[in-house]
């Protein structure tokens, strides 16, 4: 097999993988003679997340995490059969080329041994966008060892913090460059931009609504008949006229606080028996309100007799003409405290 290889249409993008490759005489000596060359450092700077690099170069990182396998375990890396490095745990190495494609394999060995068997070859793409750079990890394994999984950028960048380059022996790869990033990125470092200062933003509260007191007046004869105080006497009209108060209330109004139902009589007849029937008149509609549903509110009952008259000129005699002249003092008064939510013509 060709050390290049030009991939053919997208449906070929990837190259097949090699499960088991024969290694050459020569591939086992340019391992060799790297580790002859090897350097009196045994490993470099600590990763670091890599920049893009120019355009039309790849980066290749290869690394092994610090718990994988046991420090007297070698995986060598080669790329396109060439020697690249030998890793340790919680090391890294890192290569640059102008390749399309690349055949990258590993092979575990002891300290001092020479490689024996390859592990697989994983081809690259031919378009890279975005993804100049690819990550593999490389860990120790049972049978054959060298087990090559490519990472995510996110995941590998995770994987590769405390690991430094291998840098004890020189790469043997023919095709390999000096790693340029894009430009403008390898300028001097920067001070890095300061994050904005957020300022939280506090709405304004809309003002609450100012709480008002309604008064609804209904005449004691459209909810009563004269001289009556029962649920049974009261006429259908009347009730109507409380069930759409009791709507009225439920969809124009909220933050209601208190409802006050206070009835009222006319002077005919004694004071006394007039305050008992205004109290129980004021009690049968509260007691209805809260039968139709008003009962999230606090509702007060109360009978004020012959008081606070509208109609003074009517006389106290029951004659039929008197009893029709005081019909506007005949009346049950409901008072709403509350805010209105809705403003209506009515």
């Amino acid at each position: 097999m060709s050390i290049f290889k030009r991939l053919k249409p997208a449906s070929l993008l990837l190259a097949t993988l090699i499960s088991t490759p024969v290694w050459s005489a020569n591939e086992a000596n340019s391992q060799a003679t790297a580790e002859k060359t090897a350097r009196t450092e045994v490993y470099g700077e600590p990763y670091t997340a890599s920049h893009l690099v120019k355009e039309g170069q790849r980066r290749l990182v290869v690394y092994r995490m610090a718990k994988d396998g046991s420090d007297k375990e070698v995986l060598t890396v080669f790329v396109n059969k060439q020697y690249q490095a030998s890793l340790r745990p919680a090391a890294f190495t890192k290569l640059c080329a102008t390749l399309d494609a690349f055949e990258l394999a590993a092979v575990q060995r002891s300290v001092g041994q020479k490689p024996k068997a390859a592990g697989t070859s994983v081809p690259t793409r031919t378009e890279l966008a975005g993804l100049q750079t690819r990550y593999f990890r490389v860990s120790a394994a049972p049978v054959n060892g060298g087990h090559l999984t490519e990472v995510p950028a996110e995941q590998a960048n995770a994987e590769l913090a405390g690991t430094r380059e291998a840098i004890h022996t020189l790469s043997r790869v023919t095709a390999s460059q000096n790693c340029e990033e894009a430009p403008g990125l390898n300028a001097a470092p920067k001070e890095a931009p300061k994050a904005p200062v957020l300022v939280p933003v506090v709405e304004p509260k809309p003002a609450a609504p100012a709480k008002t007191v309604m008064r609804f007046n209904f005449a004691a004869d459209t909810l009563f008949a004269f001289g009556k105080s029962t649920r049974a006497s009261m006429p259908l009209n009347g009730l109507r006229a409380l069930d759409e108060l009791e709507q009225k209330l439920r969809q124009q109004y909220k933050g209601i606080t208190e409802v006050r139902v206070i009835g009222y009589a006319d002077p005919i007849g004694n004071d006394l028996s007039n305050m008992r029937l205004s109290q129980q008149r004021a009690d049968e509609v509260k007691n209805y309100l809260r039968a139709i549903g008003l009962t999230y509110v606090p509702i007060q009952s109360e009978g004020r007799g012959a008081t606070e008259l509208v109609a003074t000129q009517c006389g106290r005699t029951p004659t039929p003409v008197a009893i029709q002249c005081h019909q506007p003092n005949r009346r049950v008064v409901i008072e709403v405290t509350g805010a209105q939510e809705v403003t209506t013509s009515n």
